[in-house]
């Protein structure tokens, strides 16, 4: 029974048990209650480093539960840190006094996704809103988890500003589930069907070869979009462990922020349906626009199959026809790198062409409004005549090749080609 009476109510059982356990030997030193990060291997990751960080013996598990249930995991004693979703549910849970919240410590986000074919055209939808109604108007098939998860209350928040109830209609193009995140995703693939969800589980579900039919049609697009999903750190605020502020200072810390920017979200990468940069770059040219940026997200973690027979192939995933105005040709390489600080901003009149290696790097497309994060193994393309804003909350690396002269000169690669190296 719980120790402090409630409003929050549950769905199903509470998992009281870990799923995973963390750490060579020695005590459980923290139990970690968390969903949707679990699944795609980040608990695992913060947790080892955590352990390596400090230098001590012990491990740490993570007990299984979706966001409402991982906080009445808090509350009877199951967890001693939760990582939870809802901020009306946190802030409940911290007026009936039995629960702190600390703060935000990532932000993962949903996303609407749906079958490559898309038969209900949201392609050319203007907005989240208008692609919901789209999908009811034209019943098409629509999978929801009704499990009073986090996704399934946001899902059920966007369908309410097109003021439809479809899960109390009982409309024979609304599906619904008990599914885990990722069984619901992969019956949705396979069904054809569009869906809510979020981006860690769809990434790590397409790197594991689950997810080919499915693509992204909307995320969010800044950071008071509905459809960003920012996971916060949860105690008792009579904790008597030590290692709980210890655990949110570390996740908080530098080195905590850097493993979740470059671990975070698993490997792979939803495909999209788009028209050729060519002909965006020249409607955007033509109408005096800024051209919108090109993003792959996870380009680089996708698996390039070599035919039988052969022992290498290459694997071009995007040409564009320079519309640089120097006279005379160039092709620049180098690295970037940025540190938190001021943004900065850059207007293009050659084109660019980024991927990351490391870090995180925050770009916001001008012609959007939209903010990438972008971290290792994701690209990027600058038009001539895009706009961008860069900046970052821990530190970045990125490999590019441009279409203009050299600039600063990378100071410890001078003489370097392997002709006069002395290496």
């Amino acid at each position: 029974m719980p120790k402090h009476p409630t409003a929050i109510v549950s769905h199903g059982d509470i998992n009281p048990s870990p799923l995973e356990i963390y750490g060579q030997d020695g005590d459980v030193l923290l139990r970690i209650g968390n969903g949707g990060a679990g699944a795609t291997g980040l608990i695992k990751e913060l947790a080892q480093d955590y352990l390596k960080s400090r230098d001590i013996d012990g491990r740490i598990s993570w007990v299984c539960n979706h966001s409402r249930n991982t906080q009445l995991a808090l509350l009877k004693g199951y967890v001693d840190f939760a990582l939870t979703y809802e901020r009306d549910q946190e802030a409940l849970a911290e007026a009936e006094g039995w629960s702190y919240t600390a703060g935000c410590v990532f932000h993962d986000h949903f996303c609407l996704a749906g079958p490559l074919s898309d038969p209900a055209g949201l392609a050319s939808t203007t907005s989240l809103v208008d692609a919901f109604e789209r999908i009811a108007a034209s019943g098409t098939l629509f999978h929801s988890r009704a499990d009073l998860s986090a996704t399934m209350w946001k899902e059920r928040a966007i369908w309410s500003l097109s003021g439809r109830t479809p899960w109390e209609d009982k409309s024979s193009w609304y599906r619904t589930s008990v599914l885990s995140p990722s069984e619901a995703l992969k019956v949705a693939d396979t069904a054809g069907a569009y869906f809510l969800t979020d981006r860690s589980t769809v990434l790590r579900q397409t790197g594991l070869g689950n997810i080919v039919n499915s693509t992204i049609f909307f995320e969010p697009s800044h950071a008071e979009d509905v459809l960003m999903n920012s996971c916060y750190a949860l105690f008792s605020p009579k904790v008597d462990n030590i290692y709980v502020h210890d655990f949110f200072t570390y996740l908080v810390s530098p080195r905590g922020q850097t493993v979740i920017a470059t671990r975070s979200y698993g490997p792979g990468a939803v495909p999209r349906t788009r028209r050729s940069d060519n002909d965006i770059y020249a409607e955007n040219v033509s109408n005096n626009k800024i051209v919108p940026l090109t993003i792959i997200k996870g380009a680089g973690h996708e698996h390039i199959p070599i035919p039988e027979g052969e022992c290498a192939i290459i694997a071009d995933f995007h040409s564009v026809k320079s519309q640089s105005a120097h006279s005379t040709p160039y092709l620049t390489t180098g690295f970037y790198r940025v540190v938190p600080g001021p943004t900065r901003y850059g207007e293009y009149d050659y084109e660019e062409t980024k991927y990351v290696l490391k870090g995180q790097i925050d770009i916001t497309d001008e012609a959007t409004g939209k903010t990438h994060h972008l971290v290792a193994g994701d690209w990027a393309f600058f038009h001539v005549g895009s706009k961008a804003q860069f900046s970052t909350k821990t530190e970045g690396v990125a490999f590019y090749a441009v279409t203009r002269p050299k600039n600063d000169g990378h100071p410890n690669l001078v003489g370097r080609e392997e002709d006069v190296s002395k290496l």
